[in-house]
């Protein structure tokens, strides 16, 4: 991983964090959805005028517009909203935190159907300590639950933006990241604003304060933080990405003692403490020790098992790609695999930047091609079309899922 890569889920998790310190401060300002509207109106016009400026590439097809609107209604109007709803309806802070903190595990539980993952015990204890080390971060918050249809918001809130998450992986991934932000902020504007003339009377309060809070939220949340959320989600588990969320209740106590000068107890330091050590778990989850002789899936090719057969044999052996996928999940990598299918076998395993190198050590047309959907799934379809060109193939429009299970299978029949 490049040391940028690196940097990702520690930038996600400062960024995102910051939110639940602009709650309190931009309550006595504005109602809640109203502020919303306001935010995710000037978000997408910002992202819109940089679109422009880049030349970034719109979707084509009317299909990616319809998903985009899904995403923008789930992650950003229901999600985002359904917490600011409850905490103006009185539910306490470290309520809706220890809600929210149940997000990895509705992540983990739903990503195995949506999006294919798979969670080993590892990760699966990774989960659970990091939900452990959240409750005790907010043992001392959890004071009341406010107003029932505050807790019923944030209780949707944390469905709906597993859910937008998942199917921003699944169905959003391959269109630019600026232009599809864009699109999903418009989408969730014109529904807050909607619900704001409906139900949000509260007038705005132009005040400094109003100010500073909304541009912080525009700038740093709506655009920053979800762009690096995107990018995360291109590069790995949905499982693993959403894990992060788990360090965002501890950080945010210590920049709350920081700033408010709040005390940090110590149930909620050993909390601290679990978090980062589930959160490791999850992270390093992906490290599996190898497959034993005997124990790949039923009707594994023995091409892949490594069984000793030469070299010849092992190509004349065919191998399908649901089942280059599986075992991608589960063994070590085969060290006669080309460049090419050593990228897709990391990317499987959502492992980006690994795949990335595979991909540039190979000169090759499949290489190219590779190379090409490397790009497309991060979302840089710019230089994906100049791959493209080198491969001699045009730009796919198909699902992420299915050009990879395209390439693997192209790839692996050359190979047999």
């Amino acid at each position: 991983m490049t040391s940028g890569s690196a940097l990702l889920p520690a930038v996600f998790v400062l960024l995102w964090c910051t939110g639940y310190l602009v709650v309190p401060i931009a309550m006595p300002d504005a109602g809640p959805v109203r502020f919303l509207a306001l935010r995710f109106g000037f978000a997408a016009v910002l992202l819109a005028i940089a679109a422009l400026a880049l030349r970034a590439p719109w979707a084509r097809r009317a299909a990616d517009y319809a998903h985009m609107a899904v995403v923008g209604l789930l992650l950003h109007a229901i999600g985002l909203g359904g917490v600011w709803v409850a905490l103006d309806l009185g539910v306490e802070t470290g309520v809706a935190a220890l809600v929210m903190g149940t997000q990895p595990l509705i992540t983990a539980a739903l990503a195995v159907g949506f999006v294919g993952e798979r969670i080993d015990r590892r990760a699966a204890a990774g989960l659970a300590l990091g939900f452990l080390g959240v409750t005790l971060v907010i043992h001392r918050k959890l004071a009341g639950i406010g107003d029932p249809a505050g807790l019923a918001a944030v209780v949707v809130a944390v469905v709906s933006m597993t859910v937008g998450m998942l199917y921003q992986k699944r169905r959003c991934a391959h269109v630019d990241l600026v232009t599809s932000t864009t699109v999903q902020l418009s989408f969730a504007a014109a529904a807050a604003f909607a619900v704001a003339w409906w139900i949000d009377d509260r007038p705005v309060e132009w005040t400094v304060r109003i100010f500073a809070t909304l541009g912080w939220s525009v700038l740093v949340l709506s655009i920053g933080a979800t762009i690096v959320l995107y990018l995360l989600l291109r590069r790995g588990d949905a499982s693993r990405v959403a894990s992060l969320l788990y360090l965002v209740p501890p950080l945010t106590a210590v920049m709350a003692w920081i700033a408010f000068g709040e005390t940090l107890a110590a149930l909620t330091i050993a909390g601290m403490i679990l978090t980062a050590a589930g959160v490791a778990l999850v992270a390093g989850a992906g490290a599996r020790a190898p497959v034993r002789q005997g124990l790949a899936p039923p009707g594994t090719s023995r091409w892949l098992q490594g069984a000793r057969t030469s070299p010849l044999q092992q190509r004349r052996i065919a191998m399908k790609a649901s089942e280059f996928r599986t075992l991608a999940g589960n063994a070590d990598l085969p060290e006669h695999l080309s460049p090419a299918l050593k990228a897709l076998w990391h990317l499987a395993r959502g492992e980006w930047d690994a795949a990335h190198g595979f991909a540039q050590s190979d000169r090759s047309r499949d290489g190219a091609w590779v190379h090409a959907h490397l790009h497309r799934v991060e979302g840089d379809l710019a230089n994906a079309g100049y791959w493209y060109r080198r491969a001699d193939r045009p730009p796919s429009q198909a699902p992420l899922d299915d050009e990879w299970k395209e390439i693997a299978t192209a790839l692996l029949a050359a190979e047999s």
